[in-house]
């Protein structure tokens, strides 16, 4: 059975203090993209994004990309689409958009240079794939750097994720193997929700630590537990729990 390593990048490093989780946590508080109003989104793409996502999610999975390129992928893609007009948006354009979005994300998370080769390869030479050339594909990667201004790495999810699931290994109250099966699970609510389209209102940090208390009620874990977890990061402002409250309104776990 795989074993439950530190989800820190650097696995060798002594354990981390809760200090340095806050500070942590802090840093990408401060690197979150900015939230997208649906007016801003455009209404009647609210439709469209649940089957474009799926998409990006199958091919994902598929092509064997990581979680953090999935999630770096979604963040490009709305960010982008919220910069754009009504007027140049169509489904061949929103399906090429995608598709670089795609590739951003592999270039800036996969370390694997023949991953990001087949991931082109494959996708632009399906025989149901008649219209995107590799110059299409380049000269859309360009226009959504130049439309982000070249900010790409945002905090995502998993970045917040982390943070969360180390607090509670912390408590030192749960074995590996439920440490792995609850991340295991956490990271397919983050998924799911992620398909979702009120995903683009709400912070990455707010979806992430939703996921997370979705999985400690399935788990039965005690809600004290990550109570705790909440007051040591000191997510104690007004605002933010009044947003939490809305968070639980409008992505219930049963639509998901």
């Amino acid at each position: 059975m795989a074993m439950l390593t530190n989800i820190f990048y650097n696995q060798k490093q002594d354990k981390i203090n809760t200090i340095e989780l806050r500070e942590y946590y802090l840093i990408n508080k401060e690197n979150e993209p900015q939230i997208i109003e649906p007016i801003n989104y455009k209404i009647s793409l609210t439709e469209i994004r649940p089957q474009i996502i799926n998409w990006i999610i199958f091919l994902c999975d598929n092509l064997n990309f990581s979680i953090q390129t999935l999630f770096r992928t979604v963040i490009i893609f709305d960010q982008y689409i919220g910069k754009m007009k009504m007027e140049n948006l169509n489904k061949k354009n929103l399906q090429l958009i995608a598709i670089a979005s795609l590739s951003l994300g592999t270039k800036i998370e996969e370390i694997n240079c023949n991953y990001i080769k087949f991931f082109t390869d494959k996708v632009l030479n399906t025989p149901n794939n008649n219209e995107y050339s590799y110059k299409d594909l380049s000269k859309m990667e360009l226009k959504i750097l130049n439309t982000l201004n070249f900010k790409t790495l945002y905090s995502t999810p998993l970045n917040f994720g982390k943070i969360y699931f180390e607090l509670l290994k912390k408590t030192n109250l749960f074995n590996e193997i439920f440490l792995l099966n609850f991340w295991n699970n956490y990271l397919l609510y983050l998924k799911k929700i992620l398909i979702n389209d009120m995903y683009i209102t709400f912070f990455q940090s707010e979806i992430s630590y939703f996921a997370f208390i979705q999985c400690c009620y399935q788990f039965n874990i005690n809600s004290i537990i990550f109570q705790s977890i909440y007051n040591t990061l000191n997510i104690c402002d007004k605002k933010v729990k009044r947003r939490d409250t809305n968070i639980y309104n409008k992505i219930s776990i049963h639509s998901l």
